[in-house]
């Protein structure tokens, strides 16, 4: 029996030996990591990137993820009387109720350009809707989880005919 080299006496396994665990487990172990983690998978094979695009893994995902606490975050806007940029700032709301100190993360400003005041319109299954304070036609769809951002069409309200 060959062994893997540079092993351990303590996991030291035969050479063409392999971890081989069944699908079903390692879509219920992705459906639980978080999506910065999950992320990372796109990249490990295109069956890891065909699973993760599927649209019924993304919603098993987003439904298990919805369900637990830990998740709602705080999400805060850095205004410019307290620092020389925009920005937001997020944290998680159970370490209020808790007490426990958490300092806010830095979640960056969703666009390069700020000139815009960007505002917060509504948020929904991760994603955040900001709209530009000077203007409701500029409006930004950001995701601060994977901090990408799209800038939506502009945006003209219909007029009812009479």
């Amino acid at each position: 029996m060959e062994v893997e080299e540079g092993s351990s006496d303590a996991t030291k396994l035969p050479a063409d030996s392999m971890c081989i665990l069944p699908p079903e487990i390692i879509t219920e172990i992705l459906w639980r990591l978080p999506v910065k983690s999950l992320l990372k998978f796109r990249s490990v094979s295109k069956t890891c990137l065909a699973l993760i695009s599927n649209p019924e893994f993304i919603n098993t995902h987003l439904s298990l993820s919805a369900n637990k606490e830990e998740m709602l975050h705080l999400i805060i806007l850095n205004d410019l009387k307290f620092g020389d940029k925009w920005g937001y700032k997020g944290c998680p709301v159970m370490s209020l109720f808790h007490n426990s100190v958490t300092e806010a993360v830095d979640l960056g400003y969703p666009i390069e350009d700020d000139r815009y005041d960007l505002r917060i319109e509504g948020c929904c299954n991760g994603l955040v809707l900001l709209y530009a304070h000077e203007s409701i036609k500029y409006l930004v769809l950001w995701n601060p989880t994977i901090r990408k951002h799209k800038n939506l069409p502009e945006f003209r309200p219909r007029r009812e005919e009479p």
